[in-house]
Protein backbone atom coordinates (compact mmCIF):
# COMPACT_ATOMS: atom_id res chain seq x y z
CA UNK A 1 0.00 0.00 0.00
CA UNK A 2 3.05 2.28 0.75
CA UNK A 3 4.45 1.71 -2.44
CA UNK A 4 1.03 2.47 -3.73
CA UNK A 5 0.91 5.43 -2.31
CA UNK A 6 4.40 6.72 -3.15
CA UNK A 7 3.74 6.17 -6.92
CA UNK A 8 0.31 8.16 -6.51
CA UNK A 9 2.25 10.98 -4.96
CA UNK A 10 4.51 11.01 -8.11
CA UNK A 11 1.50 10.70 -10.66
CA UNK A 12 -0.02 13.30 -9.05
CA UNK A 13 2.78 15.63 -8.89
CA UNK A 14 3.48 15.34 -11.97
CA UNK A 15 -0.03 16.14 -12.74
CA UNK A 16 0.87 19.18 -10.89
CA UNK A 17 4.33 19.77 -11.68
CA UNK A 18 7.02 20.18 -14.75
CA UNK A 19 10.41 20.31 -15.90
CA UNK A 20 11.98 23.62 -13.95
CA UNK A 21 15.78 24.55 -13.77
CA UNK A 22 16.32 26.89 -10.77
CA UNK A 23 17.79 29.96 -11.13
CA UNK A 24 17.79 32.47 -8.40
CA UNK A 25 14.52 30.24 -7.25
CA UNK A 26 12.60 30.66 -10.44
CA UNK A 27 11.76 28.46 -13.10
CA UNK A 28 13.65 28.78 -16.62
CA UNK A 29 10.71 27.88 -17.88
CA UNK A 30 7.86 30.02 -16.20
CA UNK A 31 6.16 28.13 -13.50
CA UNK A 32 6.75 30.17 -10.69
CA UNK A 33 9.66 30.48 -7.74
CA UNK A 34 10.12 27.59 -5.24
CA UNK A 35 7.06 27.26 -2.73
CA UNK A 36 8.48 24.50 -0.65
CA UNK A 37 9.34 20.78 -1.24
CA UNK A 38 8.45 17.35 0.03
CA UNK A 39 11.16 14.75 1.19
CA UNK A 40 11.29 11.43 1.03
CA UNK A 41 14.98 10.29 1.11
CA UNK A 42 14.23 8.92 4.64
CA UNK A 43 10.82 7.46 4.53
CA UNK A 44 10.59 3.57 5.31
CA UNK A 45 9.69 1.25 2.85
CA UNK A 46 9.81 3.69 -0.34
CA UNK A 47 10.53 2.57 -3.05
CA UNK A 48 12.95 5.10 -4.10
CA UNK A 49 14.75 8.53 -2.59
CA UNK A 50 12.80 11.05 -4.26
CA UNK A 51 12.02 15.02 -2.83
CA UNK A 52 9.65 17.69 -4.92
CA UNK A 53 10.22 20.96 -5.05
CA UNK A 54 6.44 22.53 -6.22
CA UNK A 55 7.72 25.47 -7.75
CA UNK A 56 4.26 26.40 -9.84
CA UNK A 57 2.09 29.48 -9.15
CA UNK A 58 -0.88 27.13 -8.25
CA UNK A 59 0.61 25.68 -4.95
CA UNK A 60 0.50 27.19 -1.43
CA UNK A 61 2.83 26.51 1.73
CA UNK A 62 -0.24 25.29 3.27
CA UNK A 63 -1.48 22.81 0.34
CA UNK A 64 2.15 21.58 0.28
CA UNK A 65 2.60 21.34 3.94
CA UNK A 66 -0.53 19.19 4.11
CA UNK A 67 0.24 17.15 0.85
CA UNK A 68 3.99 15.88 2.71
CA UNK A 69 2.42 15.16 6.10
CA UNK A 70 -0.60 13.26 4.40
CA UNK A 71 1.82 10.85 2.27
CA UNK A 72 4.31 10.41 4.87
CA UNK A 73 7.13 13.00 3.75
CA UNK A 74 8.81 15.71 5.25
CA UNK A 75 7.99 19.60 4.50
CA UNK A 76 11.15 21.35 3.68
CA UNK A 77 10.27 25.23 3.47
CA UNK A 78 13.27 25.53 0.41
CA UNK A 79 14.62 23.19 -2.32
CA UNK A 80 15.38 20.14 -2.10
CA UNK A 81 19.06 19.09 -1.31
CA UNK A 82 21.18 19.10 -4.26
CA UNK A 83 24.06 16.74 -2.83
CA UNK A 84 23.68 13.07 -3.81
CA UNK A 85 21.16 14.13 -6.76
CA UNK A 86 21.13 11.65 -9.81
CA UNK A 87 18.23 12.80 -11.74
CA UNK A 88 15.92 15.67 -11.75
CA UNK A 89 12.79 15.07 -13.62
CA UNK A 90 10.00 18.14 -14.29
CA UNK A 91 6.91 17.91 -14.07
CA UNK A 92 4.50 20.65 -15.98
CA UNK A 93 7.32 22.84 -16.93
CA UNK A 94 5.93 26.20 -17.03
CA UNK A 95 2.59 25.28 -16.33
CA UNK A 96 0.97 26.97 -12.65
CA UNK A 97 1.34 23.44 -11.64
CA UNK A 98 4.94 22.93 -12.15
CA UNK A 99 7.09 20.70 -9.90
CA UNK A 100 10.51 18.81 -10.01
CA UNK A 101 11.12 15.67 -8.36
CA UNK A 102 15.17 15.25 -7.21
CA UNK A 103 16.06 11.53 -7.24
CA UNK A 104 18.99 10.18 -5.06
CA UNK A 105 19.55 6.73 -6.13
CA UNK A 106 18.69 3.56 -8.24
CA UNK A 107 19.08 6.34 -11.58
CA UNK A 108 17.51 3.28 -13.95
CA UNK A 109 14.59 3.37 -11.63
CA UNK A 110 14.25 7.10 -12.02
CA UNK A 111 14.61 7.76 -15.46
CA UNK A 112 11.18 5.12 -15.76
CA UNK A 113 9.70 7.14 -13.31
CA UNK A 114 10.17 10.03 -14.85
CA UNK A 115 9.74 8.92 -18.07
CA UNK A 116 6.26 8.21 -16.75
CA UNK A 117 5.53 11.91 -14.59
CA UNK A 118 7.42 14.33 -16.96
CA UNK A 119 11.24 14.34 -18.46
CA UNK A 120 14.40 14.68 -17.21
CA UNK A 121 16.06 17.87 -16.87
Amino acid sequence: MLKTLVVMSWIVAAGCGGKKEQSGGESKQGGGKLVASCDQRNMVGAPIKVCIEYMGVAWSKKEIHARCSLEGMTFLDGACPKEGVVLSCLQEGGNPMEAVDRYYDDLEKAKKICATVGKPM
